[in-house]
């Protein structure tokens, strides 16, 4: 993800992996039970509608801090002009 480890294979394995492999698997199962059962879920909040809004959060939580990590990264790479160099190459890409 947006070019970068995860670290799901380390040991012992990175606690964002872990949300993040937990959420989407919580997400895709809740996925199934809202939209297979009656949408009770559009008039009161029920417990799989909860875990579902939970998963959403963790998975966005997650995905926000590698974002973060990489905008971080890319500014670091930026040269005094605010051109992106690449591989000790200048890409003519200039930050917002």
């Amino acid at each position: 993800m947006f070019d970068s480890r995860v670290g799901l294979f380390e040991d012992p394995p990175n606690r964002d992996a872990l949300a993040l492999i937990k959420g989407v698997q919580a997400f895709i199962t809740e996925t199934g039970s809202l939209e297979y059962l009656f949408p009770l879920y559009k008039y009161i909040s029920t417990p799989a509608w909860k875990r579902f809004s939970a998963a959403q959060d963790t998975v966005y939580a997650v995905g926000k801090k590698f974002i973060h990590k990489k905008i971080e990264q890319l500014k670091h790479e930026m040269d005094e002009n605010g051109n992106l160099n690449v591989e000790g190459k200048n890409t003519g890409i200039q930050s917002c």
